[in-house]
């Protein structure tokens, strides 16, 4: 078994089903949506399950027919762990450009989850039909930082040791 991954960038294509397993160690996990880079080694903005676009509004959105940015993340019993979808979570429906779903899904994001144990997940894609799907999703998964609290008690001692050196200099 390889070792869990700490940070990796994903690339998931959309044009059949999918079931990509990711080995991760317990603690927060950001997924962070990047779009099509190739310094970065990223090469997707969003999906779309239709060979074109129909039905948008004015501002590119709500469309019959359109561009999506999704994840659906799964346990080996396909339990659902996280998921986002620009559409339907942010009420934009469809848009006209894998572009506007991409600006969306990092308008709403970086999106986490918390695992209280290691375990292998899956980015799982579903359709009924892959022959018309276009395009996919990149994005950075990483293990997010934690900030270690400093205990109280230990900084009410330190405030007492900086208060009693202060007395005893005042004495000398």
């Amino acid at each position: 078994m390889a070792a869990p991954a700490a940070a990796e960038v994903i690339n998931l294509g959309t044009s059949g089903p999918l079931r990509h397993a990711v080995e991760l160690q317990a603690g927060t996990w950001r997924i962070t949506p990047l779009g099509a880079d190739s310094a970065l080694g990223t090469v997707y903005d969003g999906y779309s399950v239709w060979s074109s676009e129909s039905g948008c509004d004015a501002q590119g959105l709500n469309c019959t027919q359109g561009w999506r940015w999704a994840y659906r993340l799964v346990d080996g019993e396909d339990n659902l762990i996280s998921a986002f979808q620009s559409g339907t979570d942010l009420g934009i429906g469809n848009t006209l450009t894998a572009e506007l779903a991409l600006d969306a899904a990092r308008a709403a994001g970086p999106f986490t989850f918390t695992l209280g144990e290691a375990q292998t997940l899956y980015f799982t894609f579903t359709d009924s039909n892959y022959s018309d799907n276009r395009g996919g999703v990149s994005f950075d998964l990483s293990l997010a930082p934690t900030a270690v609290p400093v205990p109280a008690t230990a900084l009410l001692m330190g405030l007492g040791l900086l208060a009693l050196n202060r007395r005893l200099r005042a004495r000398a």
